[in-house]
């Protein structure tokens, strides 16, 4: 089952997806944020030409696990998506997705005029990685196969 990613962002959203297996996350895309309408759009045109069969939208909740003002605007997406989609949203907990791209281009060695370009799609291909270890996961797939 493929799943698409998404980071979303002020300025931009970033997108990955997983492998037929639901084993692999890459970064796919990074787009613009024009309005929710549009993005939401964008992001389920995305998910049908990838075929993918669920969605994760990153919901960023505040240090001390309170719904803020990024959780809700995360939230807003994932209602406006449903709208346009019977495709299965799930709003999964991003917390320092972006903290641990940008620590992963460090690790990597890249030069720092390399590291300084947006991340965005690398966030959400560890947001997705997280999720499919996760045993929600494993539980969704599982019934996808019966």
């Amino acid at each position: 089952m493929k799943v698409l990613s998404i980071d979303p962002g002020e300025k931009r959203i970033g997108i990955a997806i997983s492998d037929p297996t639901g084993i692999l996350a890459r970064p796919f895309t990074i787009i613009n944020h024009i309005s929710l309408l549009e993005d939401a759009r964008r992001i389920v045109n995305f998910a049908n030409d990838l075929e993918s069969k669920l969605m994760i939208i990153g919901y960023p909740l505040q240090s001390d696990g309170q719904i803020g003002y990024r959780a809700r605007k995360s939230i807003r997406l994932k209602e406006q998506i449903q709208k346009l989609t019977d495709v299965t949203v799930i709003l999964w907990d991003e917390s320092f997705t972006t903290k641990q791209a940008h620590a992963l281009r460090i690790n990597m060695g890249l030069a720092k005029k390399k590291r300084n370009v947006p991340v965005d799609d690398l966030a959400a291909a560890i947001l997705l990685e997280e999720f499919l270890s996760s045993n929600q996961f494993l539980e969704l797939k599982e019934t996808d196969n019966e």
